[in-house]
């Protein structure tokens, strides 16, 4: 799995100008934000492990959660998840006019681009030409707030419900720079998209700058592939080939 994330980073290009130290990561711990699920996921000791404890209007566990958010006026995180919604439905006309809720809000930061570029039918989005994506986000009640405080309020959650769950995982103490982090994102975007996720996520103090590969950007297609690939030799699923030249 380290090799993958590590062969993946030098693959797109993504090199760190200053000089680092390298660190032997005991936790993996990736993050997809996916368009419209987000899920956390950890490697430890070859043991992979989901998160699960995400709660819908079921109230049953899930190994996903909705990508949407709510804040306060003043930025504080009220929910992420399901949760999010259906508190910001049952609030009153006041409050829900001075919070802010996004929804999907991963998918909202380069919605508007694809559209002009006329990539949504595409069958293909490595074809297209790479996205740019937006500075602000727009809520529901049509506040805006800037991408980056979103992200990083958003990182920062996901921090601490990885932390919550690492008991179920391990006894042992494992410190923040012994932590590997993932961090899943469209094959469509430009490099200049991908490394403004990494300052987001370093920002949010998930990662320290001085630490070789501490954070790992991977493409979404790349990441389905490899759980695949582990699927079929877990399984040991015979290997379908092409009679076609």
């Amino acid at each position: 799995i380290e090799a993958s994330f590590t062969s993946t980073t030098s693959i797109m290009g993504i090199y760190e100008s200053t000089p680092q130290r390298e660190v032997e990561f005991k936790l993996h711990i990736a993050i997809d934000f996916g368009t419209d699920g987000c899920g956390l996921a950890f490697a430890y000791n070859n043991n992979i492990y989901i998160y699960d404890k995400w709660r819908g209007g079921n109230r049953k566990r899930k190994n996903k959660t909705k990508t949407q958010i709510l804040l306060r006026e003043n930025n504080e995180i009220v929910c992420f998840g399901d949760n999010a919604k259906m508190m910001y439905c049952n609030t009153d006309d006041i409050t829900s006019k001075s919070w802010k809720f996004f929804e999907r809000f991963k998918m909202a930061l380069y919605d508007k681009n694809i559209k002009k570029l006329n990539i949504i039918d595409s069958d293909d989005e490595k074809d297209v030409d790479e996205v740019e994506i937006e500075t602000e986000l727009t809520a529901t009640n049509g506040a805006k707030c800037d991408s980056e405080t979103v992200f990083v309020i958003a990182f920062k959650h996901l921090q601490s419900l990885a932390k919550e769950f690492l008991p179920k995982i391990t006894k042992t103490a494992i410190a923040d720079d012994e932590i590997q982090w993932i961090l899943t994102v469209p094959s469509i975007w430009s490099e200049t998209a991908k490394n403004k996720m990494k300052q987001w996520i370093t920002l949010a103090g998930l990662v320290d700058d001085a630490i070789k590969d501490q954070c790992v950007i991977v493409y979404e297609p790349d990441c389905a592939a490899l759980a695949l690939k582990k699927e079929i030799e877990r399984h040991n699923i015979p290997q379908i080939t092409s009679s076609y030249n």
